[in-house]
C-alpha cells in the first residue's frame, strides 16, 4: 500500500465507530401512561397487582430491575406469582427496551438515582427490590444512595465486582475500540451470549426470542446506550460500602452460572451483613427463567418474613 494511503483503514474504522449513535428524537413505543418523564427522558414502567397508592400498606411494592441488555419482559415467568398480594413495578432501565436512549450519564449511580425517582413518582415511598445481573449492581447502589427507600434486596446472579467484567466489556471502555466492538460484534454474538446464559439452552432459547432481542438492539440509540452502560460500570465506590448495607438480602445463584459465577456471589454474601444465599443446582445465569417456581417461592417466602418482622 502506498505510504500516503496508510491511514485509509483507520479512517474507515473511526467513521464506522461514529455510526454508534444515541437516540436523536422522541420515540412512540407504547401507552404514554406507562412512562415517567425525567427531563426529556422517558422511562417505561408497568404496574401489576394492586396499583393504587392507598393499598401500599396492605400490598407492599416490589420493583423488578432487569440485567444488562435485557428489558422488563425478562420477568414474565415470575411476575404473576409476585403480583398476588404485592404491587409489582416493572421497569425498562434507562437505555434499554422501551425507555429512551439519549446521550447522558449511564453510570451505575446515575441509573440508580433515576430508578429511585421513577419509583417515587409512581407512588412508592418504600419498596422491595428484586433484580438480576447488572441490575443487582444498580440495586445495591439504590440501597447505598437511598437507604430509607429500600426495604429489602433480592439479588439474582449477582454482578458486584470489577473482576466479574468479561474481556469484551473491559475492552469496550477504550475510546473508539468500544464503538468498534459494539458496532461489529454486539448483534452478531447474540446467539452465543444467550446460549452461554443457560444451563440447558435448548429448552429455553427459541427463534422468536432471538428475533425479539435483535429488534431491541436495532432501536435508535440502543447500541450507544449499551456501550455507555458498559463504560459506566464503576464498582470502586461501592465495594468498600457493601458492609454498610443494613437491609436484609437474599442472594439467588445458579450453580452453573458461567456469566457472573458462583464465587463472586459467595464473596458478596460475606460482604453483606444481613445476607442469605440460595444456590439452585442445574441452573445457569437466569434462574427465574430456568426454575421460575423455585425462585418465586424463595422470593415470596423471604418477603413474607420481612413483612412479618416489620
Amino acid at each position: 500500500m502506498p505510504r500516503n494511503r496508510w491511514w485509509w483503514p483507520w479512517a474507515a474504522l473511526v467513521c464506522f465507530a461514529g455510526c454508534v449513535k444515541f437516540q436523536q428524537h422522541p420515540l412512540e413505543l407504547g401507552n404514554p401512561s406507562n412512562y415517567v418523564t425525567l427531563g426529556k427522558e422517558h422511562i417505561y414502567i408497568e404496574q401489576h397487582g394492586p396499583t393504587t397508592v392507598q393499598s401500599e400498606a396492605a400490598a407492599p411494592t416490589i420493583a423488578l430491575v432487569h440485567g444488562f441488555g435485557a428489558t422488563g419482559r425478562s420477568w414474565l415467568f415470575i411476575q404473576p406469582a409476585l403480583a398476588r398480594g404485592h404491587r409489582v413495578l416493572v421497569m425498562d432501565s434507562p437505555g434499554f427496551g422501551r425507555s429512551d436512549k439519549y446521550a447522558g450519564d449511564y453510570s451505575i449511580r446515575s441509573v440508580a438515582d433515576k430508578l429511585v425517582e421513577v419509583l417515587e413518582r409512581s407512588g412508592s415511598r418504600r419498596f422491595h427490590l428484586v433484580c438480576h445481573s447488572w441490575g443487582t449492581s444498580v440495586c445495591l447502589a439504590m440501597a447505598l444512595r437511598a437507604p430509607g427507600r429500600v426495604q429489602s434486596l433480592t439479588l439474582i446472579s449477582t454482578f458486584a465486582y470489577e473482576e466479574q467484567l468479561p474481556p469484551f466489556l473491559t475492552w469496550s471502555r477504550a475510546p473508539v475500540l468500544g464503538e468498534l466492538l459494539f458496532g461489529l460484534m454486539w448483534d452478531s454474538r447474540l446467539d452465543d451470549r444467550l446460549n452461554y446464559s443457560f444451563y440447558d439452552p435448548d429448552r429455553h432459547i427459541y427463534p422468536a426470542a432471538v428475533d425479539e432481542a435483535r429488534k431491541l438492539l436495532s432501536m435508535p440509540g440502543a447500541l450507544a446506550a449499551s456501550l455507555a452502560v458498559a463504560r459506566g460500570m464503576d464498582f470502586g465506590w461501592m465495594v468498600p460500602r457493601y458492609q454498610t448495607i443494613s437491609q436484609p438480602v437474599l442472594i439467588i445463584s445458579g450453580q452453573e452460572d458461567a456469566v457472573t459465577r458462583l464465587p463472586a456471589a459467595r464473596r458478596l454474601y460475606n460482604d453483606l451483613p444481613r445476607a442469605r444465599h440460595l444456590v439452585i443446582p442445574q441452573c445457569g445465569h437466569v434462574p427465574f427463567v430456568e426454575h421460575p417456581a423455585k425462585v418465586a417461592q424463595a422470593v415470596l417466602a423471604f418477603l413474607r418474613e420481612q413483612e412479618a418482622q416489620r
